[in-house]
C-alpha cells in the first residue's frame, strides 16, 4: 500500500500515464513487471558505463573521458523516462536502501530488488566479455595509478552520499519518474565522473563494483 508520504501526491510536470503508473507502482500484481524493470534498467546502465571502459581501452583512447562519463548520464536518462514509472528505476542497491530508510518504500521489496540488480550487471558483464572479450580492467572500477585505495573508498563514500541525497530529492516517493529526476541525476553523474573518474572511477554503486 501507498505510504502517507506517497499517497495522493500529485507529480508537476508527469504525464496522465506517468501518474497511472505511479499509482499503480505498489500494486502486489506489478511485482514482476517492477523487477524486470528494474534488471534491464540495472543491465543498460551497467553496459554503458562499464562498456564505455572496454571499448575506450580496445580503441587505445579513443572515445576519451568525456564520452566515458557522459555514456552512463545518457543512459540515466533513458533507463528513468521509460522505465522509472514501472521499477522507480533505483538501479543501485544503496539507493533502494536509502528509499526502504526514508519509509517510501517496503523493506520487504528490498532483497528483490538487490538481488535483482545484481543479476542485470552480472549479465551486462558477461555481454562485454562475450563481445569483446578481455580488456584492461575489463570495465571494473578500480582506483587511478595515482591514487590510494583509501583514497578511492574514501571519494566513492562521498560522491554515494551526495548522488544518494540527489535521489532523494528529485524522486516522487521511491521512483524516480520524469525529466527532473532524470536530468538531476544525470546531471550530478556527469559532475562526478568529468572530477573524481580518474581517481576511484566514480562507480557510486555497489552492484556495478561487485560484479563488473
Amino acid at each position: 500500500m501507498p505510504t502517507p508520504s506517497t499517497a495522493g501526491r500529485r507529480h508537476p510536470g508527469l504525464s496522465a500515464q506517468d501518474h497511472r503508473l505511479i499509482r499503480a507502482f505498489n500494486k502486489p500484481g506489478n511485482r514482476l513487471r517492477r523487477l524486470f524493470g528494474e534488471f534491464l534498467g540495472t543491465y543498460l546502465l551497467v553496459l554503458a558505463a562499464a562498456g564505455a571502459d572496454v571499448v575506450n581501452t580496445a580503441t587505445h583512447g579513443g572515445i576519451g573521458h568525456t564520452a566515458m562519463v557522459m555514456a552512463p548520464a545518457l543512459t540515466i536518462i533513458a533507463v528513468v523516462l521509460f522505465i522509472g514509472p514501472i521499477s522507480g528505476a533505483h538501479l543501485n542497491p544503496a539507493v533502494t536502501r536509502a528509499f526502504a530508510l526514508r519509509r517510501d518504500f517496503p523493506w520487504r521489496r528490498v532483497s528483490g530488488y538487490v538481488l535483482t540488480q545484481a543479476a542485470g550487471a552480472m549479465l551486462a558483464s558477461a555481454t562485454l566479455l562475450a563481445v569483446f572479450g578481455h580488456h584492461g580492467t575489463d570495465g571494473m572500477t578500480v582506483p587511478g595509478p595515482e591514487f590510494t585505495d583509501y583514497q578511492a573508498l574514501i571519494l566513492e563514500v562521498v560522491l554515494t552520499a551526495g548522488l544518494v541525497s540527489t535521489i532523494l530529492a528529485v524522486a516522487s516517493g521511491a521512483q524516480n519518474v520524469g525529466a527532473l529526476s532524470a536530468f538531476g541525476i544525470a546531471a550530478y553523474i556527469v559532475m562526478a565522473g568529468l572530477w573524481a573518474g580518474p581517481v576511484s572511477g566514480a562507480s557510486m554503486n555497489r552492484g556495478k563494483v561487485a560484479w563488473s
